[in-house]
């Protein structure tokens, strides 16, 4: 009796030093949290802080007639809700660059912007019928096309698909 007694405590023991062994080398892994240090910004980031980010919309160059883009720094905040009609929306501002000239036509309203896959739908008013050239459709096009999620652009004039606008645009090189 007594061999069989010091025979379990011995075999309990053995379990206990193999599951103790066990759990030292599962942890080995785990790092050390007294060597964590924790980094501190250098200040706090308050709402008064400006967010400035570039981008890019595009005019026609009134020399030139060729189609180029004007960097703008605006507030990242702004592009949040819905960054492509805060871009249509910048894009019916004067241009910043000397020789640069709108071509959008006056009283356009942009509707609305709905991304479907890859292809941003732009709704307008009946105003930007009256656009001279294709040039712009192009300044909006490659506004547009400048988000990486885009790769390109249908129009539709209140809601309805107009027989000049029944394909999508891609950005004009």
């Amino acid at each position: 009796m007594k061999k069989k007694i010091f025979f379990i405590i011995i075999l309990i023991s053995l379990i206990g030093f193999m599951v103790f062994l066990a759990f030292n080398f599962s942890t080995g892994d785990v790092q050390n949290v007294e060597n964590y240090v924790e980094i501190q910004p250098e200040e706090e980031v308050s709402q008064d802080q400006d967010f400035d980010t570039k981008i890019r919309v595009f005019y026609v160059d009134d020399t030139s007639g060729l189609i180029v883009a004007e960097s703008r720094n605006v507030d990242a905040r702004k592009l949040i809700d819905n960054p492509y009609m805060f871009v249509c929306r910048e894009l019916l501002k004067v241009p910043e660059t000397e020789n640069l000239k709108m071509v959008i036509p006056e009283g356009t309203i942009f509707n609305s912007t709905t991304l479907k896959g890859n292809c941003l739908n732009i709704d307008c008013n009946e105003k930007f019928l009256n656009a001279q050239n294709t040039d712009a459709l192009y300044c909006i096009v490659n506004s547009m096309c400048e988000f990486t999620e885009v790769e390109s652009v249908k129009f539709t004039i209140n809601g309805e698909e107009k027989q000049q606008f029944k394909d999508a645009f891609v950005k004009k090189q």
